[in-house]
């Protein structure tokens, strides 16, 4: 497991950094380290992210689970502080809609090899059941 804590955000930092610049967009080919992503609990991410997509959970905090691969100290987490119990998000709605990860040839034959052949043939209905 990694071992990780949680700092209080410099707020005043953050704003000044932000004010110091023009804003239009992510550069060309720029690509963001991890996602963070409220779910209605963590059971089911786990099952999810884990058991079938094979991230290893490096990390479990009071009311969060912390996922990565290749032994980075996390790629997505998962938490409910502000969503337990939430139920899976109908369209149309705000918030994320995809995280995209990234991997080698190797993990994603893994990945098809854990499929149902219903999951692999419709691999929306898969993903529908994120929680």
């Amino acid at each position: 497991m990694v071992q990780m804590e949680t700092l209080a955000l410099d707020l005043n930092g953050l704003v000044a950094a932000v004010r110091t610049r023009d804003w239009s967009d992510l550069p060309a080919g720029s690509s963001i380290g991890h996602a963070h992503l409220q779910v209605g609990a963590l059971d089911p991410a786990e099952r999810f992210y884990a058991g079938l997509l094979g991230l290893d959970v490096v990390c479990r905090y009071p009311g969060a689970a912390f996922l990565s691969s290749g032994g980075y100290h996390h790629h997505l987490a998962a938490n409910i502080w502000n969503s337990r119990g939430a139920p899976i998000r109908s369209q149309p709605t705000t918030g994320q809609a995809n995280v995209e990860h990234v991997t080698d040839a190797g993990v994603l034959e893994a990945l098809r090899s854990r499929l149902s052949p219903e999951q692999a043939a419709e691999p929306s209905r898969t993903f529908a059941l994120l929680p």
